[in-house]
């Protein structure tokens, strides 16, 4: 429903402008720039961030004694030198795929076109016209003209890029509204021009996570973006369902899309994901994953398993599990094993042992240093204690019971107890809540993996632990996961998680420090 306000305005002119960045579209990140980090993490290439910021500084400096108010595209990357020219389509296509239509300025568009109204955009950008023009399309807006600053070396923030717009349109300034989300350059600037203006604040002003967090600033960058989607978008008022959306499934679609670069360049294709923490590790692989030549599989390799099939003197494993994970590989091929953690490398310990003849690669968030296994640290962090890790296990897990045994090939589960019941009730919302996630990334990307840094996730779990509302707080109090090997001792998040996101920022600072 429009305001009164917006709706006598849009009716009593015949041109309804509108800004694009914030307004018409959304893009998946908080800030612009973010979109630079995610070109510097897609090619690998770590200084991309700082050189693209400092070129488009420099571009600008080169105009202040001439007429030209903006610079071009081109003109950004002829300031970076031809060792990132390579990176030129691959920031527009990265710019292109987070680009979403904004539902609130969408009405907007929709009702001044059912009054048969001129529309046009305007913006200041560095992004061509063709370009602006072609995702509008796509993002189902039908615009009669669009303006950038870039093509005329004119500006909304100078206001001359409006003049120019009365003159090309051959109207009167009082017959045009534009719309837009920056009080200078929207509001004022026009205002000036004597065009009719109506602020619309961009989404992300008003985002507020379903969680009382003081800082948004410290959101990963796909995550606030993603956020803001969610918020836009209607996400069910669930709370363990928005745990899910707005906290698990960033690390899901990030842990995954690691792991497919780790695989590509090791060459491996056969991927063990480990129980329980594996299983939705294993479902979002199955989503993302284009590689038809990739096998995986959801393998069980618990504690209790190793303590009941191997023998932690000789190694030797019974033929009882020796039967049912030989039947996942072929010859000696590498493989690769998926799971959370590893403090005693009680799974790698004895899938390595049941297949001698096979190399493996293990593939962990974190882990504590251990030079007899061959392995990935995603966080490059020591392994904290065992029973810290309890937040993490709430957002990976699976609706199974624990395992006791494998007969026949197949699992034995242990019965019921009141909190697994507990346990997979909450999952139940969570897993629907990162799925969710999944898809709607997925929706926009496609096959177009973009992951945030692990570490900056942790570093955010802690950052949300430390900042709990009391209705955060009333929620967690209630969780307890299970802490021993036979999973039947129970504790309560709340009381353990905060001391293990403490220790991890403490130890990625000091090795960030120190690089």
């Amino acid at each position: 429903m429009l305001a009164k306000e917006l709706v006598e305005k849009i009716n009593k002119v015949d041109v309804v402008s509108f800004d694009i960045f914030d307004t018409l579209l959304c893009r998946t990140f908080l800030y612009p720039t973010d979109v630079f980090k995610y070109v510097a993490s897609m090619s690998n290439c770590l200084d991309f961030y700082n050189v693209r910021r400092v070129a488009e500084n420099r571009a600008f400096n080169a105009i202040k004694s001439t007429s030209k108010e903006d610079v071009t595209y081109d003109e950004i990357y002829q300031n970076m030198g031809d060792k990132y020219l390579y990176l030129k389509n691959l920031e527009m296509n990265i710019e292109e795929k987070c680009l979403y239509q904004n539902p609130i300025a969408f009405e907007i568009y929709e009702y001044a076109r059912k009054q048969k109204k001129k529309i046009i955009a305007v913006s200041d950008m560095y992004l061509s016209e063709k370009f602006l023009s072609d995702v509008l399309e796509k993002r189902g807006y039908m615009i009669d003209k669009v303006y950038v600053s870039n093509t005329y070396a004119l500006t909304k923030r100078e206001g001359s890029l409006y003049n120019f717009v009365v003159s090309d349109l051959k109207l009167s300034s009082d017959r045009f509204l534009h719309i837009g989300d920056n009080q200078l350059s929207d509001v004022k600037k026009a205002s000036e021009c004597g065009w009719n203006v109506y602020y619309l604040p961009a989404p992300r002003d008003n985002l507020r996570l379903p969680f009382k967090l003081v800082d948004c600033d410290k959101v990963p960058g796909l995550m606030s973006g993603m956020s803001v989607y969610g918020m836009l978008y209607g996400r069910v008022d669930d709370y363990w369902y928005n745990v899910g959306y707005y906290l698990g499934g960033i690390l899901l679609y990030s842990y995954v899309a690691e792991l497919k670069k780790i695989l590509e360049i090791r060459k491996i294709k056969n991927v063990f994901f480990v129980a329980r923490d594996g299983w939705p590790l294993y479902q979002v692989f199955s989503i993302l994953n284009n590689d038809s030549d990739i096998k995986f599989h959801y393998i069980y390799a618990s504690r209790i398993l190793k303590k009941k099939y191997m023998n932690s003197d000789t190694y030797a494993v019974d033929k009882k599990y020796k039967d049912y994970l030989s039947k996942l590989v072929t010859g000696n091929e590498d493989v690769a094993i998926v799971d959370t953690c590893a403090e005693n490398f009680s799974a790698q310990t004895l899938i390595e042992a049941t297949l001698p003849n096979n190399k493996f690669l293990g593939v962990y968030i974190t882990a504590k240093q251990n030079y007899k296994f061959n392995f990935i640290n995603l966080i490059n962090s020591d392994f904290p204690a065992r029973d810290n890790w309890l937040f993490v296990e709430t957002l990976l897990t699976s609706f199974e019971n624990p395992i006791e045994e494998i007969s026949n090939g197949q699992p034995v589960y242990r019965s019921d107890t009141i909190e697994d019941t507990k346990i997979h009730e909450r999952f139940k919302s969570i897993y629907k809540g990162e799925m969710d996630f999944i898809s709607d990334v997925k929706k926009m990307f496609g096959d177009f993996l973009l992951c945030s840094n692990i570490k900056d996730i942790i570093d955010f779990y802690g950052f949300f632990f430390n900042n709990m509302s009391e209705e955060d707080k009333s929620y967690f109090k209630t969780v307890k996961i299970s802490v021993d090997i036979e999973q039947k001792n129970f504790q309560t998040l709340l009381d353990s998680s905060s001391n293990l996101f403490s220790l991890l920022r403490k130890k990625i600072k000091k090795e960030t420090d120190n690089d």
